[in-house]
């Protein structure tokens, strides 16, 4: 047991770490924990530490003191006050003569009030004139507003637009798409996975050899290097994004640096390339 001692006029005391005055062999004289301002005259000691750890801890004496009391106002029964009445609280049910809240504006509004405001379109920035004959024919749209160094900023967007990236995550990169106000997200290698990387449906599996022609030439059109059966449901990738058949014709196998296919439970094909 670690106690700590205080020597005054050759007379010694001992405290526990609980602060209480004991014997040198550390039984319990007073069982009170010692204030703070009691240990040594003239200061005030609430915890004494050795090697970082704290060894005894006194009662804190040095506090501010409590706030003063609040003091409110009363009205007695009949007297006439200036005081406003609480706001009325309206019940599930019942009627209530409470204005309600004004209307949001509308999109051709918003815009009509903010001519020097900077618009953006589906993430597109789009001059005032263009955004005002946007608003008036289409429908649904979702808005925005920001400001930034005092100046305003107004984001639209539409109900079909769709939203591709890549985002940063746990150290791997993920493709996303968002469309109808739902994201999906891939890995690198084409797989369904949550937004925290974590794969869903798609699984790895071996080179499906039997559908890709093997060739020596190395200068062979991308496009010309499958060949699936007819009716096959592919979906292709190029560095993490979907590529068509015809863009595919832009690169040849010595573009490319692996190769690898994936099916999901359903068994529908993706091919999933990397550029070198």
């Amino acid at each position: 047991m670690k106690l700590y001692f205080v020597k005054d006029n050759k007379r010694i005391k001992y405290y526990n770490r609980y602060g209480q005055v004991v014997t040198k062999q550390g039984k319990i004289i007073n069982p009170e924990q010692t204030a703070s301002d009691k240990v040594i005259p003239g200061q005030n000691i609430t915890k004494v530490y050795k090697d970082n750890k704290v060894v005894t801890r006194f009662k804190n004496t040095n506090l501010p003191p409590p706030p003063p009391k609040a003091n409110f106002p009363e009205v007695k029964k009949g007297t006439i006050s200036n005081i406003p009445p609480p706001t009325p609280k309206v019940k599930k049910g019942d009627y209530s003569n409470i204005p309600p809240p004004p209307p949001p504006m509308s999109a051709i509004e918003l815009v009509s009030k903010y001519p020097n405001a900077t618009y953006y379109f589906n993430n597109e920035k789009i001059s005032h004139k263009k955004v005002l004959g946007l608003v008036k024919n289409q429908k649904g749209l979702s808005v925005l507003t920001q400001e930034k160094d005092g100046k305003k900023i107004i984001k639209f967007t539409s109900k079909d637009y769709v939203k591709k990236g890549l985002i940063k995550v746990k150290n791997q990169a993920l493709y996303y798409i968002n469309k109808n106000g739902k994201t999906e997200y891939f890995d690198r290698w084409g797989n369904k996975v949550n937004k925290e990387g974590k794969a869903l449906s798609f699984k790895k599996i071996k080179k499906e050899r039997t559908h890709i022609i093997s060739t020596n030439n190395e200068r062979n059109r991308l496009d010309k290097l499958f060949a699936f059966p007819k009716g096959t449901d592919v979906t292709y990738y190029l560095d993490e994004k979907p590529i068509t058949k015809k863009e595919m014709a832009e690169y040849y196998t010595s573009d490319i640096k692996t190769m690898d296919a994936v099916k999901d439970k359903n068994g529908k094909k993706k091919i999933l390339m990397t550029s070198i």
